[in-house]
């Protein structure tokens, strides 16, 4: 990994992080939460795969919620 991998890999830890915090304090809705976490882990990916920690959580989550409408789609769906 070069240093400019290395730069942008940590900027999107830096997201990651971010949103995590938005998660946990409510600022984002957790169905949009749960797109953006999966795209910034796919982006991290790319450029190297985190080996020591378990990440598997957002997967089975996006798996679950990627065909359910988000933002105002929703509204127009029935409870």
């Amino acid at each position: 990994m070069n240093k400019f991998d290395e730069l942008k890999r940590n900027r999107f830890i830096k997201k990651l992080r971010s949103n995590a915090i938005a998660i946990v304090t409510g600022q984002i809705e957790i169905h949009s939460a749960y797109f953006k976490m999966n795209y910034l882990l796919g982006r991290i990916n790319e450029i190297k795969v985190f080996e020591e920690i378990d990440l598997s959580i957002f997967e089975t989550c996006y798996n679950e919620i990627q065909s359910h409408p988000i933002g105002d789609e929703r509204k127009l769906c029935n409870k």
